[in-house]
């Protein structure tokens, strides 16, 4: 899937990101936010506003950061993305 993406107001060139992991909003909702990985291994989040269509942000995600909110929500995937290597 490929988004154009906007971060700090600075327009960054379209990258192709795969999807990492997805977190539903409420019901009655179609927000959602998720993570993505770009081609060449960096992350960003997505969150989409309760239209199902307004970015609400997109923005760049540290490993660090990623890391804890997989662990959080998905923590399945932490050795799949960072290995057994990874610093605790």
């Amino acid at each position: 899937m490929e988004w154009e993406r906007i971060i700090d107001g600075t327009y960054k060139a379209r990258v192709n990101g795969s999807k990492v992991v997805f977190v539903d909003g409420p019901k009655e909702s179609f927000a959602y936010w998720a993570i993505y990985q770009t081609l060449e291994g960096s992350f960003f989040r997505l969150v989409i506003d309760h239209d199902g269509e307004t970015v609400l942000q997109c923005a760049p995600l540290s490993d660090e950061e990623t890391r804890t909110l997989l662990e959080q929500h998905a923590p399945r995937l932490v050795d799949l993305y960072f290995g057994a290597w990874w610093a605790s």
